[in-house]
């Protein structure tokens, strides 16, 4: 069986915004989400890398279970993980 809706359709914006509206409350607690169309941005912050992994992980499960329950698949190769550091000096 197939799922989705025909790509250019008139009500295709629509359905699919209906579809995923519920994805930001998902994670939203834990991170901040950015939707714009059909792409999606998870800023994930943290004062420690183990708290940033365990925040990352924790967001990938949550993301894996709905994209299960949604009939999803995430597609690896549209999907990049930026990782930006910064660097605090304390000056005396």
């Amino acid at each position: 069986m197939e799922y989705g809706v025909p790509q250019g359709s008139v009500l295709g914006p629509l359905l699919f915004s209906l579809y995923n509206n519920d994805f930001p409350m998902l994670i939203n607690k834990i991170s901040d989400v950015i939707m714009f169309a059909d792409d999606t941005s998870i800023l994930i912050t943290s004062d420690s890398r183990d708290g940033l992994l365990q925040r990352f992980n924790h967001i990938l499960n949550r993301m894996s279970n709905w994209f299960h329950a949604n009939r999803l698949i995430l597609n690896p190769t549209n999907t990049e993980v930026l990782k930006l550091l910064q660097l605090y000096y304390l000056m005396h």
